[in-house]
């Protein structure tokens, strides 16, 4: 009897430990959902909005660079690259805690952005990279990250 009671009181603590990590990826990765505002380096910022309020605009996202109040560089996108809904685009680091990093080692730092593939493909959705060049960005290339559970799109 001993060793049944033993047994469900270890499941117990071991139920509640992973109970306690999953929640604690939950708000993690609720935190970088919600990323749509960047400051880099030079004092520029990179911002994510909504372009506008109809049905039509919230699958869109305007993504825009400034430096105070001058727009540096500025584009709404939609469904340019393929199937994917920029609805809930968001910036996701580059590799782990680093949204803004020079990965390719090219001089120019990167940034990336988590867009959602729609349905239930979240194992199979995009991430764009782009290069930060003077004042404008340009797209580099884009790698498949788990929209749910990427914590960043490289791991080194």
């Amino acid at each position: 009897m001993r060793k049944k009671f033993w047994i469900y009181i270890i499941s117990l603590f071991v139920s509640n430990l992973e109970f306690s990590f999953a929640m604690e990826q939950d708000s993690y990765l609720k935190k970088l959902d919600s990323k749509i505002y960047l400051k880099i380096p030079d004092g520029k910022e990179i911002i994510i909005s909504q372009p506008g309020k109809s049905d039509e605009d919230r699958v869109m996202k305007r993504v825009f660079m400034r430096k105070g109040k001058i727009v540096l560089w500025d584009r709404t996108f939609n469904a340019e690259f393929g199937e994917n809904i920029w609805q809930g685009a968001h910036f996701i680091p580059i590799v782990p805690g680093k949204f803004v990093f020079d990965y390719d080692k090219d001089g120019h730092d990167e940034i990336a952005i988590a867009v959602w593939a729609g349905g239930n493909m979240v194992d199979k959705s995009d991430a764009y990279i782009f290069s930060i060049i003077d004042d404008s960005l340009v797209l580099k290339k884009k790698e498949i990250i788990n929209y749910e559970f990427s914590r960043s799109v490289y791991d080194h």
